[in-house]
This record gives C-alpha cells, structure tokens and sequence, in this order.
C-alpha cells in the first residue's frame, strides 16, 4: 500500500535528497538532449 509522502525509491533518503536528485539528473537530461547524443 502506497502512502503519501513516503518514499518509494529508497528509505534510506529523503524528500529533500530525493528532490535534488530528481531536480540533478533533469539537468544531465536537458544537457544531453541539448547537445545531441553520441553513439
């Protein structure tokens, strides 16, 4: 049962944490999409 608030990811961080990484890797993903991708 889900439970508002509650982390689904990792217990052992929490929203602040959480809500960087989210906000760290939305970044790297702009970044990447902004400078083409090399395969």
């Amino acid at each position: 049962k889900l439970t508002y608030g509650q982390s689904i990811t990792d217990a052992c961080i929490g929203w602040d944490d959480s809500e960087m990484v989210i906000h760290r890797l939305a970044e790297a993903v702009r970044k990447r999409r902004a400078g083409g991708s090399v395969c």
